[in-house]
């Protein structure tokens, strides 16, 4: 089905999530009993189950893993503020919760989402094995939640028909975004982020009008669209918080409700969901740049040594990053430790530079990276 489809199954899933959430908070209110069957209702604010083929996959994987113990109900509502699902599930209301990293309001959570830190869905996977995994756990642990899986949504690609010589030249230049997260990076690096809220077509009259110099795009939707569309154009490697990280956790006490064998196959089942996606998110970033070559649109990129001397010097980025450690402060986490997580992603970032072309991938003298 569509997403259409599930978008027209809400109604009817807002109330099996009442009914779900009803039940659930019997079992773990301290009146868990055996019965072999418990449905447990999780809250899809992060769009991970975006079609059904894999929200069935996983309701099979939870079956097989629990030996019949638990069920799942995937509730897609992704207009639920962050916070409110971090505070509905903390409450006991949704007993299992995806939710974007950046509007969560938890500490630490979101810096794959800083300028420059981590580029690609590769290196996120790298970091979690280098220390991600357990500050999430600590961070999630505070708030009385149980990590249970984590993943990022790739590549934003900086489209445009004028001519980027420099990291230095995006100063100045009206940037389209969906996102209103990404506002305070493309501030960061002296750019002027506009809200679009328009069909990429119109994106690219506005560029052609001289109202928007560039915008941000998903590459899937640059490749799929036809040729009319951002004729001459070019696409530069967004390197600066392209990455949206969301998290998957649990309730504290809905999660000690249940048995020992049931907690360590749902844990199971979230560990293989958390590799599919990142496998298939990391697929899909080196996919994109075949697809917009076979399309005849030039990839371009800035260059290493560019970005490395801009995220060592550059004040906007220390501006953004410094702004992320105050935040993680405020949220109870040691200055000390947030600054060493920050250094440690930041190294895993430059080792993993991000996606590169299928082939003739080259490291040009000036500010171009890559072109295929």
């Amino acid at each position: 089905m569509s997403r259409s489809g599930r978008a027209a199954r809400s109604g009817v899933r807002v109330l099996a999530m009442t009914m779900a959430t009803t039940v659930a908070m019997v079992l773990f209110g301290g009146i868990a009993t055996a019965d072999p069957d418990r449905t447990f209702t999780l809250l899809d604010q992060a769009g991970v189950f975006w079609n059904d083929d894999l929200e069935r996959w996983f309701e099979e994987v939870v079956a097989e893993s629990t030996k019949g113990a638990v069920s799942l109900r995937v509730l897609d509502e992704r207009t639920v503020p962050g916070e409110a699902v971090v505070s509905g599930t903390r409450s006991g209301r949704y007993p299992l919760a995806t939710v974007f990293a950046r509007t969560s309001g938890l500490p630490l959570v979101d810096i794959a989402a800083l300028p420059g830190v981590l580029d690609s869905v590769g290196a996120y996977g790298k970091a979690f094995d280098s220390g991600l995994e357990q500050a999430f756990r600590d961070v999630l642990d505070s708030r009385g939640l149980v990590f249970l899986a984590t993943g990022a949504y790739s590549g934003l690609v900086l489209v445009t028909t004028q001519s980027l010589d420099s990291l230095g030249a995006l100063a100045g230049r009206r940037i389209g975004s969906r996102m209103p997260d990404l506002s305070s990076a493309l501030t960061a690096i002296g750019a002027v982020p506009v809200p679009i809220t328009h069909s990429p077509s119109a994106t690219s009259a506005a560029m052609n009008s001289g109202d928007l110099d560039a915008a941000l795009i998903n590459p899937w939707t640059v490749a799929a669209l036809s040729k009319e569309v951002f004729t001459d154009a070019s696409v530069y490697e967004w390197p600066f918080g392209k990455l949206r990280p969301w998290l998957a956790f649990a309730d504290e006490r809905a999660w000690a409700g249940l048995e020992s064998d049931a907690r360590n196959g749902l844990a199971t089942a979230f560990e293989q969901l958390q590799g599919r996606l990142i496998e298939e998110a990391h697929a899909n970033e080196v996919g994109a740049l075949e697809a917009l070559r076979e399309r005849g649109i030039a990839w371009r990129g800035f260059s290493r040594q560019g970005l490395k001397a801009a995220q060592t010097t550059g004040q906007p980025f220390k501006a953004t990053w410094q702004d992320w450690v105050d935040r993680a402060v405020a949220g109870g986490v040691a200055k000390d430790r947030a600054e060493d997580l920050l250094r440690r992603m930041r190294e895993i970032g430059v080792a993993y530079s991000g996606p590169s072309c299928p082939d003739n991938q080259t490291d040009c003298s000036g500010e171009c990276r890559i072109q295929c």
